[in-house]
């Protein structure tokens, strides 16, 4: 009779991790490009507003051209703010067992190479901490034209108003949820501010969750509403697969209105708390993204070299996609033998065409 050899089998290890690149849904309305990519403390930005006014004809013949004014401008300064993560590593945890490890099939690398592979995912745990936080700063940007950033008391320690027209912010008369809504109504009175303010035509709405079933459950939108799956190889290569769920569409008088819901959340530094991205009551309206000058940029976040052995493995500056600046250094604390993976980035969401936003809110009932 064969005796079972009694160890232990270790199955793949199964990492419960987010996909944090479906998290990206409403940052990816943001462009990136190499310029906005800074080297200084404070970013500036001068917002030209042109009217649609007709040109005036002269009379009597001759009498001269008529004086028109100058375009006006708006100049903007704004400081980008700092986010930067530590998360230790003692020498000590390498002894520990790995996740996917057992005591049978343990091998050893040199301490180097172990506090390396150590230090690999809390640079990247880190990195997503960053990346959910620029989504953050989108969705509030998108939502409110404000921006209020926690530390990690939750206290607000970082405010940045870019001053959306109150009339962008519509609350609408009857709740979706309620007899006698039209949620039509309400969809094309947000098309005609932008369209009045931001001389754009509104393609995208992006609904909360109960926003959405209020919506999809009203009679006068079912009656519109086309659910063409095969339109979304149409639609802006930048917004698939990004977390958003193309629902459909619909046409309000002679324009076309791309319907996504966004079921994304993310959670409290300091709590468990959760937070859907796009508020259960709101809806989102914008042009199409290449009628939007919304920029992600990056202010500079110079750092001292950690001076350890992984200065040269790890790089100082690391751009993710084209679209994501990291600042990375490793520092040691000799007396309690830990090296510490610190990640720093000073992403800003611009909204510069703040009038082409509008945002209906308080749809239903209770959200």
């Amino acid at each position: 009779m064969k005796i079972p050899e009694f160890k232990e089998t270790m199955l793949e290890v199964f990492r419960n991790r987010p996909d944090v690149g479906r998290m990206g849904f409403l940052s990816s309305f943001f462009t990136v490009k190499p310029q906005y990519f800074t080297n200084g403390e404070l970013i500036d930005i001068d917002v030209i507003n042109r009217s649609v006014k007709i040109a005036p004809v002269v009379t009597p013949n001759g009498s001269g051209a008529v004086q028109v004014a100058p375009d006006l401008f708006t100049g903007k300064q704004v400081r980008p703010p700092l986010y930067s993560l530590a998360r230790p590593v003692s020498l000590y945890d390498l002894m520990q067992r790995k996740p996917g490890e057992t005591v049978f099939d343990k091998t050893y690398a040199s301490w180097t190479a172990e506090m390396q592979n150590a230090l690999i995912p809390a640079f990247e745990l880190e990195q997503d901490m960053i990346r959910v936080s620029i989504e953050v700063q989108a969705a509030k940007m998108l939502q409110t034209g404000k921006v209020d950033l926690t530390d990690e008391n939750g206290k607000i320690a970082y405010t940045l108003d870019y001053g959306m027209n109150p009339d962008h912010k519509i609350s609408v008369s009857t709740k979706w949820d309620a007899t006698g809504a039209d949620p039509i109504a309400d969809l094309k009175g947000g098309m005609d501010v932008v369209r009045k303010d931001g001389h754009s035509d509104v393609s995208t709405a992006i609904f909360g969750a109960k926003a959405w079933e209020a919506f999809i459950s009203n009679e006068k939108v079912l009656k519109l509403f086309q659910k063409d799956v095969l339109n979304i190889a149409a639609l802006n290569p930048e917004l698939v697969d990004r977390g958003g769920e193309y629902m459909g569409y619909i046409m309000i008088g002679a324009y076309k209105v791309n319907l996504f819901t966004y079921s994304a959340v993310y959670e409290a530094f300091n709590a468990e708390d959760r937070f859907p991205f796009v508020d259960d009551d709101k809806v989102i309206l914008l042009p199409n993204r290449d009628r939007l000058d919304l920029r992600l940029m990056y202010a500079r976040h110079p750092v001292i070299a950690g001076g350890t052995i992984f200065d040269d493995i790890v790089p100082e500056e690391l751009t993710i996609e084209n679209r994501i600046r990291y600042t990375q250094r490793v520092i040691a604390d000799i007396p309690k033998n830990t090296y510490t993976a610190e990640t720093s980035s000073r992403p800003l969401c611009l909204p510069v065409s703040i009038d082409r936003i509008a945002v209906l809110g308080d749809t239903v009932t209770a959200a």
